[in-house]
């Protein structure tokens, strides 16, 4: 069969049962020559590349190569016995888990999901849709294809159609901020209340949908190159509004979790996965850790 562009399709299913928390091995073989065309640019994950022949069979198969990027494959829907939900982690590339150690499963949604599954409770599983580089507001500039669709305008797909959601945790906007990244990038500077109406349409988008929304405050980056003083401005103001003003059913206050109490616009040295802007496993840890389980189980 043939896949149109831009189109999502379903295997056949699988009858495997699998524990909480598995980790899942999925071979595709490809018959003939073939571009990676749709591919997750930061997996923090070994993938691995055989040499020709259908190996998907094979308990251990040659390997070509090794990289850490996903490609073809954008999830695994999975039948529960007590159907407990699921909740979407909306974001750019704190999310998806950059800087984290690989292959240890450390970014702070798989921490959360590790949580949630300890708690005795029947809780919601947890789907990461964190993108590195990703905006709120534009879709990525042509050197950059990977950052992926504005969150706006992959919302209905990467979260109003995944089976079983319920939350949200929208946690975006620092890629808005400092942007544009490159001379041709058609994205403008924006400001506070840009941001804020587009984090505005997310929410109200998931609550038209029966979803129960959290909003993430922006972490700090001073000292990153990556934003000025205006912008340091427009992440003040658009946390200021998340905690105060916005419409979640329930504010995560990463920013206070992760920053330096003596120097505000910075991360905590601790968490600072070295540029100033994406944090350490244990700063994933700090996240994860921070958000109360019973926002979750009662809501």
């Amino acid at each position: 069969m043939s896949i149109p562009a831009g189109a999502i399709v379903l295997s056949d299913p699988v009858e495997l049962s699998l524990p909480n928390l598995a980790e899942l091995a999925v071979s595709l073989y490809f018959p003939e020559a073939t571009t990676g065309s749709t591919v997750h640019g930061f997996s923090f994950q070994t993938n691995y590349l055989s040499s020709a022949g259908d190996h998907t069979m094979a308990e251990v198969f040659p390997v070509k190569t090794a990289m850490q990027s996903w490609v073809f494959l954008t999830g695994v829907d999975v039948a529960v016995p007590q159907p407990a939900g699921a909740i979407v982690a909306l974001g750019d590339s704190i999310t998806d888990g950059a800087f984290s150690t690989p292959d240890t499963n450390h970014r702070w949604p798989d921490l959360l999901a590790d949580r949630l599954a300890s708690s005795g409770e029947t809780m919601p599983g947890v789907v990461n849709q964190g993108i590195g580089g990703n905006r709120i507001l534009s879709d990525p500039p042509a050197e950059f294809p990977f950052f992926g669709p504005s969150a706006l305008a992959r919302f209905d797909r990467e979260v109003l159609a995944i089976p079983g959601a319920t939350h949200l945790i929208v946690f975006e906007g620092i890629n808005d901020i400092g942007a544009p990244v490159t001379p041709d990038d058609p994205a403008q500077p924006v400001t506070a209340d840009q941001l804020i109406a587009g984090l505005r349409q997310i929410a109200e988008r998931a609550h038209e949908h029966g979803l129960v929304v959290y909003g993430a405050t922006i972490t700090p980056c001073e000292g990153a190159n990556y934003i000025s003083a205006k912008g340091e401005a427009i992440r003040v103001a658009v946390n200021d509004w998340i905690r105060n003003d916005g419409p979640f059913d329930a504010v995560l206050d990463f920013d206070a979790v992760v920053r330096d109490p003596e120097h505000p616009t910075q991360l905590l040295p601790a968490y600072n996965g070295g540029d100033q802007l994406h944090l350490n496993d244990a700063g994933f840890r700090a996240i994860a850790d921070s958000i109360d389980l019973r926002l979750i189980a009662t809501s």
